[in-house]
């Protein structure tokens, strides 16, 4: 088919992975299970091509009831990851939530390479702080890098306005490297928990 003549070209010219975008914007089980589903099902493709699928079921920053998207979107993650190989490697890029650490134990899965946190609001500074207090996990720069850029800078202005980005971004990683290093063991410890406690709540829905 027409994504595994696309696989086959990237191979061709050594693309290391390839990101699969879905939106989510309303708390359905069932809704978010499709994207899910079909999420994992593109990256089982990749895999079997030797590249990482970068995983994109971005939460609309917009929604009414973003806090519950992100809460079945987790669990959702977690059920799916039990059909992986214990060798298939895949990256999350997941919308900055708003429960702190709500996807903390996903950065901790052996099948998960990392956990890119994609920052929404307008204020960069305080957006990439919260970032920060996301142990273990990084910011997807790409919008925020490029929001302060204007084509009419000076070439000064316009290399000063390209290196703040980057250094707020470094910051926030840096951040949520030590913070992650003072936490890593503690939630080693909690898997066990997470995971039943996901359990109950599937039941329950």
């Amino acid at each position: 088919g027409k994504v595994h003549r696309m696989l086959d070209k990237a191979v061709a010219f050594g693309v290391f992975g390839t990101r699969l975008r879905s939106l989510i914007k309303m708390p359905s089980a069932t809704g978010i299970k499709a994207v899910v589903d079909q999420q994992f099902s593109l990256a089982k493709a990749c895999i079997a091509q030797g590249m990482v699928p970068i995983l994109q079921p971005e939460v609309d920053s917009k929604s009414p009831d973003k806090a519950a998207c992100e809460r079945i979107l987790r669990l959702t993650l977690f059920d799916a990851l039990r059909d992986l190989d214990p060798d298939d490697k895949i990256i999350l890029e997941l919308t900055l939530p708003e429960e702190t650490n709500a996807y903390h134990h996903l950065t901790l899965h052996p099948n998960v390479l990392r956990v890119a946190v994609t920052p929404c609001g307008d204020n960069r500074s305080m957006t990439y702080e919260r970032v920060g207090q996301n142990p273990r996990t990084v910011p997807s720069i790409g919008r925020h890098l490029t929001k302060n850029l204007n084509v009419e800078y000076t070439e000064h202005k316009f290399t000063q306005a390209l290196e703040e980005g980057i250094m707020l971004a470094w910051d926030a990683i840096n951040e949520g490297v030590n913070t992650s290093e003072q936490t890593v063991d503690t939630a080693r410890g909690a898997e066990v928990k997470e995971e039943a406690c996901n359990d109950a709540e599937v039941a329950r829905a």
